[in-house]
């Protein structure tokens, strides 16, 4: 039996500053790798593998240009790629025509919210990790009846944070998996199960139970 095959959205410049905290694409493949897939790197210009993939993932990065959910930039707006938020808004819509099932992670998750018309709070004040993104940051509660609480089979969960944007107005085919404390969006999901999304960096974690619940949870949904 073929070894699903998931694609990792980056690009050059992000693999070049590989080295930064929660924009290592060879984490991103690791993380997806100790699921038991095959990950495939997908960058601007760098070949049409879609029609072969098996499964997509959004991965971290900087900030999504406000313009795409209707807004005008804020005083805290950070770096934005107009060109990586070309390359991902077209990945997503492709996995989507091709209903394959989308793992959202960070910018990921606050991606798949704007592709569906949802938008985004441009900053927020939220507890993040302090030097070392693999140990936890804060908690987040697993809201019950979701798929996420199946998946993870934990009420509660103590998660690390590294972003400043947020999910603001959820996009209508969406609905909340998870909030934290302060009552942000920590993850989103669709009820087809085809699209679930999480705030925080489980590549950073790969070795957590959580982190490898819901790797393990995307891999069933590929096989489903």
């Amino acid at each position: 039996m073929a070894i699903p095959m998931v694609g990792i959205s980056c690009s050059a410049d992000l693999v070049a500053r590989s080295a930064g905290a929660g924009e290592n694409s060879l984490k991103y493949a690791h993380l997806v790798a100790q699921a038991g897939l095959l990950p495939v790197l997908l960058m601007p210009g760098g070949g049409d593998v879609m029609s072969r993939l098996d499964g997509l993932l959004l991965a971290g990065g900087p900030d999504i240009a406000p313009w795409r959910y209707g807004s005008e930039p804020g005083a805290d707006l950070g770096e934005v790629v107009p060109a990586l938020d070309d390359h991902e808004l077209e990945l997503a819509d492709r996995a989507q025509a091709r209903g394959l099932p989308i793992l959202g992670i960070c910018r990921g998750q606050q991606l798949i919210n704007v592709a569906l018309g949802g938008t985004l709070h441009q900053h927020v004040s939220h507890p993040q990790w302090d030097g070392d993104p693999s140990l936890p940051a804060h908690r987040v509660e697993i809201l019950a009846g979701t798929h996420l609480r199946r998946v993870l089979a934990v009420e509660r969960a103590e998660v690390n944070s590294g972003h400043h944007q947020a999910v603001d107005r959820i996009a209508p085919p969406l609905r909340a998996a998870a909030r934290s404390s302060d009552g942000l969006v920590e993850a989103l999901e669709a009820e087809d199960l085809l699209i679930m999304a999480v705030q925080w960096h489980p590549e950073e974690m790969a070795g957590d139970a959580i982190s490898q619940r819901l790797m393990a949870g995307f891999a069933r949904w590929m096989e489903s």
